[in-house]
């Protein structure tokens, strides 16, 4: 992750809802509280690294797929 974050552009997406693992009936091998704590571990241990939850995969691969359009037109501006 720390190389991931190291980069220009980057971005970790999680193809389920922050509320997702606060939820007993979703998260069966681990505890609320433990994957809470894992993500504010990841947040803290890698402040630089842009984490987006998106609810499904099909928000997520839009939330991609803008994400790369904007790149692109960062690094190939029209003139």
């Amino acid at each position: 992750l720390a190389e991931l974050a190291s980069m220009r552009h980057h971005a970790l997406v999680i193809e389920a809802s922050y509320a997702d693992f606060l939820n007993p009936k979703k998260v069966h091998h681990y505890t609320p509280r433990f994957c809470a704590r894992a993500i504010a571990e990841l947040h803290a241990l890698h402040p630089a690294l842009h984490v987006t939850f998106c609810a499904n995969r099909k928000a997520a691969n839009e939330w991609t797929r803008h994400f790369f359009s904007a790149v692109w037109e960062l690094r190939h501006p029209q003139e």
